[in-house]
C-alpha cells in the first residue's frame, strides 16, 4: 500500500513516544517490496502490522492483509479507505482494527489499549 510521504515517519515517531520498546520497519510497496522473509521471522504475538489504505488500492490491501493475518499477524487498516467503509473492511475478515481519524491521535489510542490490553 502506500502512504503519503509524511505518514510513515508521523506513524513511526508515534510508535517510538507511546510505545518506545517497539521496533520498527516500514515498506512503501510502491517503492520498496515488502520483505516477506524479513517478515516471515517477526514474533507473531507482538508484532502488529499497519496498512494505510486508499480506496484505489483496497482490494491489494485485503490480499495483503488476509496473506498477514493466515501468517498469524495482528492487522490494522487506516487510511482513508477503511475510515469510510469502517464495517465493511472489518467484516472481510482479514484485519483484526480499523484506525478512524487522524491516525496519529486515534492510533496512540490502540496503541495504550493493545498495551494495556482492553483494545
Amino acid at each position: 500500500m502506500t502512504v503519503g510521504a509524511a505518514t510513515l515517519p508521523l506513524l513511526a515517531a508515534l510508535v517510538r513516544r507511546v510505545r518506545p520498546e517497539c521496533r520498527i520497519r516500514m515498506w512503501d510497496e510502491i517503492g520498496t517490496p515488502i520483505d516477506f522473509d524479513y517478515v516471515d521471522g517477526l514474533p507473531r504475538e507482538t508484532t502488529l502490522m499497519l496498512l494505510s489504505v486508499r480506496t484505489s488500492l483496497a482490494f491489494e490491501a485485503r490480499s495483503l492483509g488476509q496473506r498477514l493475518m493466515r501468517m498469524g499477524f495482528a492487522v490494522v487498516m487506516g487510511g482513508p479507505h477503511p475510515c469510510y467503509v469502517e464495517a465493511e473492511v472489518l467484516g472481510t475478515g482479514v484485519v483484526d482494527f480499523v484506525v478512524r481519524g487522524e491516525g496519529e491521535l486515534t492510533f496512540a489510542a490502540l496503541l495504550v489499549a493493545l498495551r494495556d490490553g482492553t483494545p
